[in-house]
């Protein structure tokens, strides 16, 4: 009788685990941004004028800069800094694994313009820069994907 018992309820274990699973998971679109145009972004961020600014950024790839998340500070549209999350910087060596907004932009053209196997890029809602971008270039390669995230963008005045 147990074992009947437990047979019966091992499907409906599953199904709540799953569903905690999923109602547990963020949604790509209520936290990352939203889907647009390359070109319309861009040029509503470049009329925003920010030069100064700092965001957060991550990347996950099998790829040298592939770590937690970093702060880039940009002053004058150039990489200034980039602080690990303690606030210490990177050497120097290393900044230039890292991205100003509108290179993230220029990574996203090039992407489109090497015809990858996929491509999302999500926005910022109200400052238009990218929060979300994953490429898989080749659908049959392995290890090749890059993914990055641009969050807490934040202008200096």
């Amino acid at each position: 009788m147990h074992q009947r018992t437990a047979l019966r309820l091992g499907p409906l274990i599953v199904g709540i685990g799953l569903a905690i699973t999923v109602s547990c998971t963020p949604s790509l679109t209520d936290h990352d941004g939203v889907p647009g145009d390359l070109t319309t972004n861009r040029r509503a961020w470049q009329d925003l004028g920010y030069t100064d600014y700092s965001y957060r950024f991550r990347a996950i790839c099998f790829c040298v800069y592939s770590r937690e998340a970093v702060e880039v500070r940009v002053r004058g549209g150039q990489i200034r800094e980039v602080l690990d999350l303690a606030g210490q910087p990177l050497p120097a060596v290393q900044v230039q694994y890292y991205y100003t907004i509108e290179r993230l932009f220029d990574l996203i053209q090039d992407a489109q313009g090497r015809n990858p196997a996929s491509l999302e890029v999500r926005y910022d809602p109200a400052l238009h820069y990218p929060v979300l971008i994953k490429v898989d270039y080749l659908a049959t390669a392995i290890d090749d994907e890059l993914e990055f995230r641009a969050s807490e963008l934040v202008p200096s005045r």
